[in-house]
């Protein structure tokens, strides 16, 4: 008796102990059920976040101003506290002023065509007495006209001397403007075709479309060739704007993508680069087949002074050297706070970071006119503490939200670059950000919807060459067309007057 319920007690500790090891293992694997849950709902959260950013910049307003809403959950980010909610109602909302230009004031500078209409002799009586008329007055009104550009042909006669006595060689005059290899296209010619492709972005077929319906059809390989004829007369004109950017304090730059020709399979493209150097002395191109870190070491060995880029790793190299610092681009930080802020339905944790942001800004826009040292001062006075808050406000942020989320990069990305980004308060050459260079990186954009590729590595070599001599003409605010016209017809050694 005693030795069976001994037994039974063995069988129902042996039960007892199989299910507590069930028990503890579903507990386990519920735990793991709700880690996987919560991962999920995340990734989740974070896919709809990707969709609405990618549908808002694909289908939505270009512009980024505040207050916009799209869907997803992301209620976490909209509790306000007291400081916050007032920071948020102190925001300006600051948009493109509507400016009405005047263009009657550039036509003083145009040729004028008077044309005079008067009355008919039959009709300069009184229809009332039949008294003759007299001349009281005149009214004078004006139109804009526009004059169709033409070919012309430049006939070039040089006389021939020679000696009657001896009858040993012949002396000529050179040509105006021509060394090395002669073509048939004159400066105005070249001029023309690069201001078309490279500042108002028409391809070559377009351009060879409207010679043919001017009566003088040009081939396209042709022009091809002319193009590439006119970027290497302005070598040296590049080679000089280069050398007086690097000689600044501030070095704005940035790159972009450019298409180029596979030269080995057919109908398929190459992904090559465009970086820009600007600052106030000029505007620099320089192509390469890749985005390796070589483009950015090579331009920039020899300088000395500040870059002014994205967070792209690539500059790294450069920064490692004692002569040179970055500064960092607060244009770039509000765009990943901006892009979250349009996933809420309600003003949140991101609009509060935009307004910290665009109080820098404000900051900014009061001292614009002011000098370098003047604009220190000010930034270390004004902005720095807000700088100081905000990066204190970030990190408390960054404790309490998901780290994967879109806030959580945004906020990561602030406190990684924030050392760079903090450095225009200590110099004031220093942009808040680097809409210099992303304005020099229009022009490639809009050519890339246009003419699509480079033909070839060469041909991205030629893009970097003009784009740098038109680019800093607009710069300077001088006429393109006849600042490239008047390079190409002058000794390149004489061209220091465009610098």
């Amino acid at each position: 008796m005693v030795a069976r319920m001994s037994e039974t007690i063995s069988v129902e500790k042996q039960t007892l102990e199989a299910l507590s090891e069930e028990n503890r293992l579903l507990k386990q694997f519920i735990k793991e059920l709700k880690q996987e849950l919560d991962l999920s709902k995340q990734e989740i959260s974070h896919l709809k976040e990707q969709v609405a950013t990618l549908n808002r910049r694909l289908y939505g307003k270009k512009s980024e101003r505040f207050k916009q809403s799209v869907e997803p959950d992301t209620t976490e980010l909209v509790t306000l506290t007291p400081e916050e909610q007032k920071l948020l109602d102190e925001v300006e909302e600051v948009g493109d002023a509507n400016i009405k230009r005047d263009v009657s004031q550039h036509y003083e500078a145009l040729e004028r065509e008077t044309i005079t209409i008067d009355l008919p002799k039959e009709c300069q009586y009184c229809r009332h007495c039949q008294g003759q008329l007299h001349q009281i007055g005149k009214e004078v009104s004006e139109q804009l006209e526009y004059v169709p550009s033409s070919f012309k042909v430049k006939e070039i006669v040089r006389y021939k001397y020679g000696c009657r006595h001896c009858e040993i060689g012949v002396s000529i005059a050179l040509k105006p403007g021509r060394r090395g290899k002669q073509i048939k296209a004159g400066p105005g010619l070249l001029a023309y075709l690069l201001v078309s492709k490279y500042c108002y972005h028409l391809p070559l077929y377009r351009l060879e479309q409207m010679f043919k319906h001017q009566g003088y059809p040009i081939s396209r390989s042709t022009l091809c060739d002319w193009v590439s004829y006119a970027a290497q007369k302005l070598t040296l004109a590049v080679e000089k704007i280069k050398a007086a950017v690097l000689t600044q304090n501030k070095i704005n730059t940035d790159d972009t993508v450019l298409p180029v020709q596979d030269p080995q399979v057919k109908g398929r493209t190459r992904t090559g680069r465009m970086w820009v150097y600007t600052n106030e002395a000029g505007c620099v191109y320089e192509y390469t087949p890749s985005r390796s870190r070589d483009g950015p070491s090579n331009f920039l060995k020899n300088y000395q002074g500040t870059i002014q880029a994205d967070g792209y790793s690539g500059y790294n190299e450069c920064c490692a050297l004692e002569n040179i610092h970055r500064a960092g681009c607060w244009a770039h930080v509000r765009r990943k706070f901006y892009d979250v802020a349009q996933l809420l339905k309600e003003a949140g944790k991101p609009h509060v970071a935009l307004a910290y942001i665009q109080r820098l800004y404000k900051i900014e826009r009061e001292i614009i006119s002011f000098g370098f040292e003047h604009k220190k001062q000010l930034r270390q006075k004004y902005a720095q503490p807000i700088l100081d808050e905000f990066k204190k406000w970030l990190k408390i942020q960054g404790a309490l939200i998901l780290p994967k989320s879109s806030f959580a990069n945004a906020i990561q990305y602030t406190l990684k670059f924030w050392k760079e980004l903090s450095r225009y308060c200590e110099d004031g050459h220093i942009d808040i950000d680097n809409n210099a260079a992303e304005r020099a990186m229009r022009p490639v954009a809009l050519g890339r919807k246009n003419w699509l590729f480079a033909g070839s590595h060469h041909g991205g070599s030629v893009a970097a060459i003009v784009m740098s001599v038109i680019e800093t003409a607009k710069l300077k605010g001088l006429n393109v067309m006849e600042r490239v016209k008047g390079l190409l017809s002058q000794d390149q050694t004489k061209c220091s007057s465009f610098i």
